[in-house]
């Protein structure tokens, strides 16, 4: 899906220079930009309106060549006026004035490749699908026959068992759908039902058919296949003229109890052409559906399924197995049903099922290698250890089912799936880095970021419904509900079984490179758009350094793997980066080589010393992120680590300098910053109180959407810092910590319109009584009270935070009372507050309104 990401990094690129307040563009050059963007723009167009026959053809061999000719093509072209570009930039001195028509014949040359390329294309997504080969539609075979025992998901296997029986004293078909990740083992426990005897001596007929993605290819032989498990003659059936398949499965269903399994859906229209070959009405029967995407569940529900009424129906999402589940699967395949582990094996025999992650495919695929290799300890611990090909050599031989979840996403959605390489092995990925990252690559493509952001929650939320993403935690704004309009999720994952799918294809496709050790920097690496390293020593490397100069043309260096101790020497000849993610690399010494990288948007780096000003030649930069060796400081009020300068830079959105204090932003311009954070986080020395200053003149950012800001180790009972006056009414997300403010300073943070998340930790606020009388939070979601030294918390929930959804109280060991009327609140959760001194139940009791309470101490 490179292809896609090149085009349309290739438009922006374009439309950036071209719609840019640095610089100005000749007329003639301008007129050159503009009849690019227009060609770039239509090819762009032409992807979209194919997407549904270029998902449907990704195994086109020749539409694979004509797409990576593409990918080439918009490469080219970007890196020759980015080049030139930056040819130009550094030759200038101070007013950039730009030219391109030496690159006018690129661009021709461009425009007559991609008119070919749409030709041949319209050519080949013509001719007709070629039928699905991976497997037949018959049954399949489980391991081990109808008597092997089900191991893992047993009380699923039981619990299905009882509904399926409910369901023959029901009247009329029922449905059961069940959805998962590839390989979590849903054909598998579908055929278990379908051969258990207590469920099947209760139907005739019986029929069980795999659909696939290519259903509309091979609808015939799905139907045949039906007929003939139905005892029909297939044959004679196929000799009658003007025969119609459809008709004779109705005809052979009516009146029957049946049971059919249609096992592997794709998508909402095949399934309601499935349930076209089912009568309206019938005996008690079921219909069994499986499939990959969590969506299935809606699907019955659209229009024109046949006016089939299911009297009944259940939507299981498939879990992933237990610790001890995968253990006793993974024995089981490699010793043989009833065999015992030996003992002596059996301590990394476990830790090798837990790397396999609960997925059974992954377990079954790890115990066939296992069970074909010695059974000695010395082995198996280098398994568990991961130092042999054990794990790769499965996930190889996985690859060719879990490509398909791949092949089968949209454009935007590859795009973002493979960009999630980019961070290492069971990584839990930020959602708030994605959003970040995702932003300056344009992935999606949307120039606004409001909506950009409501697009990445919304592909973030299909990654998760097709089951190639796992959501790790959610966000505090809101409860984890998937079908909420506004669903956030704070940390998601792959699995490690997609993780590597994931860097195989992106890698293949040139879109992302990951290096773990030298032997990654082969020829695969050549041409590759992003590098990504997940050991930092291997800049100590001179032949990674060499291996670094075939890739000058690469945009993106992610360091996304564990800190490195030791300043090491990163390479910094990739002149046309836009995104440098050093955060795991210590620098000792600003890197003044990063001054020279103009085209860069994302930089994000550990330092300790103060940024110079001439970080404003970065006039692209979009977001600045410096975390620090020594995270606090001594205060001062003139003391900081950014220049002012950095005031000036117009395109700055996001501004993270761990233990800064905000200069005096008078006069300051940043009408794009949406995100502070980090900034006034100082260690306050022991005598006296002493001002901070943060929120000086900040209230002129109009934008501002997020600021965060941080005492560390204040001292309780004094005020430390001057009052708030105002604050951006932007402002939708608030973190403070360890300021003192009184209470009634609150007033101010009320006033606010957008604010949705509020968190208060460690005496952010201080005083035994927090009132709340005519102060309402409009439309406040989220808040955390930590530390505090509250004591009466005092108002009407109901009427003061009309909108909360969840309150976490966490050691406040002075509190004793807190809100009264919480009807509008959702979730409340206390922890270690012992002078509350009620339990779950008295305080259920005493706030009968509140839907739940949580409490619960830590040790």
């Amino acid at each position: 899906m490179a292809y896609f990401a090149a085009v349309i990094t290739l438009k922006n690129t374009i439309q950036r220079l071209l719609n840019s307040s640095q610089i100005s563009i000749l007329s003639p050059s301008q007129k050159i930009l503009e009849f690019a963007f227009e060609e770039v723009r239509t090819v762009q167009e032409v992807l979209q309106n194919n997407e549904e026959l270029l998902i449907k053809n990704c195994d086109n061999e020749g539409v694979t060549s004509l797409t990576g000719q593409i990918r080439e093509a918009a490469y080219k072209l970007e890196d020759a006026l980015e080049s030139h570009a930056s040819d130009q930039y550094e030759s200038l001195a101070n007013e950039v004035c730009l030219h391109f028509e030496e690159v006018k014949e690129e661009i021709n040359y461009f425009a007559e490749t991609m008119k070919t390329i749409e030709k041949m294309m319209t050519e080949e997504l013509s001719k007709p699908l070629t039928e699905e080969k991976e497997k037949d539609v018959g049954p399949l075979k489980i391991d081990g026959g109808k008597k092997s025992k089900m191991v893992g998901l047993s009380e699923e296997f039981d619990a299905l068992k009882r509904e399926i029986n409910y369901c023959t004293s029901e009247p009329g078909p029922s449905l059961i759908e069940i959805h998962g990740m590839a390989g979590i083992g849903k054909t598998a426990l579908a055929m278990k039902i379908f051969e258990d005897p207590s469920v099947s001596s209760h139907f005739n007929p019986r029929v069980f058919v795999t659909i696939g993605p290519k259903y509309q290819s091979k609808k015939v032989k799905v139907m045949l296949s039906i007929l003939n498990q139905m005892n029909h003659d297939v044959d004679k059936i196929r000799m009658t003229e003007d025969v119609d398949l459809a008709e004779h499965i109705l005809s052979s269903l009516k009146a029957n109890k049946y049971l059919i399994v249609f096992d592997d859906v794709w998508n909402r229209l095949d399934l309601l052409d499935l349930f076209s070959l089912l009568p309206k009405e019938s005996n008690p029967s079921v219909v069994f559906v499986t499939s990959r995407l969590k969506e299935v569940e809606e699907w019955h529900r659209c229009e024109n399924s046949n006016d089939i009424k299911f009297h009944s129906g259940s939507f299981r999402p498939l879990r992933f197995l237990n610790k001890e589940e995968s253990w006793d699967l993974l024995c089981e395949k490699v010793f043989g049903e009833g065999n015992l582990c030996p003992f002596q094996l059996e301590k990394f025999g476990k830790k090798i099922a837990e790397h396999c992650e609960g997925l059974p495919l992954t377990i079954v695929t790890v115990a066939n290698i296992l069970s074909n290799r010695e059974k000695t300890l010395e082995y198996w611990k280098k398994v568990a250890e991961k130092q042999t090909s054990v794990f790769t050599d499965a996930y190889d031989q996985m690859f060719d089912v879990l490509i398909l979840s791949y092949n089968y996403l949209s454009q935007y959605l590859k795009l973002c799936f493979l960009y999630m390489g980019a961070f290492p092995q069971s990584c839990r990925i930020p959602y708030s880095k994605l959003v970040k990252l995702w932003h300056v690559e344009q992935f999606p493509d949307v120039n606004s970021l409001i909506d950009f952001e409501h697009l990445v929650r919304g592909c973030l939320r299909d990654l998760f419904s097709s089951n190639v993403v796992l959501v790790k935690q959610w966000s505090s704004r809101n409860r984890g509900d998937l079908d909420t309009p506004r669903c956030w999720i704070k940390t998601c994952s792959l699995h490690s079984a997609y993780w590597h799918v994931c860097v195989k294809q992106a890698s293949k496709e040139k879109f992302l490179h990951v290096a773990n050790h030298v032997s990654s920097f082969t020829n695969s690496i050549k041409n590759q758009r992003r590098l990504c390293i997940h050991n930092n020593v291997l800049f100590g490397i001179k032949e990674v350094h060499k291996s670094m100069e075939t890739i000058s043309m690469a945009r993106s260096l992610l360091c996304t793997g564990p800190h490195h101790q030791y300043p090491v020497p990163i390479c910094f000849r990739l002149r046309l980066l836009r995104v440098l993610d050093a955060l795991t690399i210590r620098f000792y010494k600003f890197p003044t080589e990063v001054l020279k990288l103009v085209q860069l948007r994302y930089l994000a780096l550990t330092y300790s010393g103060k940024v110079p000003g001439s970080i404003s030649k970065l006039w692209n930069l979009m977001y600045l992120i410096v975390h620090r060796h020594l995270s606090i400081k001594k205060s001062s009020r003139d003391s900081s680590y950014l220049p002012m300068e950095i005031w000036n830079m117009k395109e700055l959105r996001h501004i993270q300098v761990m233990g800064d204090n905000l200069l005096d932003l008078y006069g300051a311009v940043l009408p794009n910053l949406l995100t502070l954070s980090d900034i006034s986080e100082i260690e306050l020395t022991p005598d006296g109180v002493e001002l901070l200053y943060c929120f000086d003149h900040i209230s002129h950012l109009s934008y501002l959407e997020s600021l965060k800001c941080v005492v560390v180790n204040p001292k309780p009972s004094s005020q430390v810092v001057s009052p708030i006056m105002t604050l951006p009414s932007s402002l939708i997300k608030l973190s403070l910590s360890g300021l003192g403010f009184p209470w009634e300073y609150m007033r101010t943070i009320t006033k606010l319109p957008r604010l949705e998340v509020l968190k208060l930790r460690c005496y952010a606020f201080q005083g035994p009584v927090w009132e709340i009388s005519d102060d309402v939070f409009l439309s406040l979601q989220y808040l955390l009270l930590e530390d505090i030294d509250l004591v009466h918390w005092k108002g009407n929930c109901r009427i003061c935070f009309p909108k909360l959804q969840r309150v976490l109280i966490r050691h406040c060991y002075k509190l004793k009372e807190i809100l009264s009327s919480w009807t509008g609140c959702a979730v409340t959760e206390i922890v270690d507050c012992p002078s509350l001194a009620l339990s779950t139940e008295q305080l259920r009791k005493k706030y009968p309104h509140c839907p739940l309470f949580i409490l619960h101490d830590e040790k």
